[in-house]
């Protein structure tokens, strides 16, 4: 983990160079549906994390798992509060708006 944040810390100066987009898809913090990193990281009841507004829009028009295709137990989200920090310390504020 610390290796992480150095490395963002090191993308913060570069950002137009494509590691924090690798990073975030490393470390597993883009989103399943939309692949942008999430912002609002809820998990949903297949045990998977999702953006927010992503999940929200599936499960509009589906009872399934964008994951499994096994259906859903309930609507219920709860927020990924380890995930959104992790992302607020390993991807730099001011690449956020250039590349997410």
């Amino acid at each position: 983990m610390l290796q992480a944040v150095h490395e963002a810390q090191g993308a913060e100066a570069g950002c137009g160079s494509g590691q924090v987009r690798r990073m975030a898809e490393a470390y597993q913090l883009t989103c399943p549906i939309t692949r942008e990193l999430m912002r609002d990281p809820v998990v949903a009841s297949d045990g998977y994390t999702y953006e927010r507004s992503a999940i929200e829009a599936w499960m509009a028009t589906t009872e399934v798992s964008p994951r499994t295709g096994q259906p859903l137990k309930h609507k219920d989200l709860v927020p990924n509060l380890t995930l959104r920090a992790s992302i607020s310390i390993l991807i730099p504020r001011s690449c956020l708006s250039t590349h997410f």
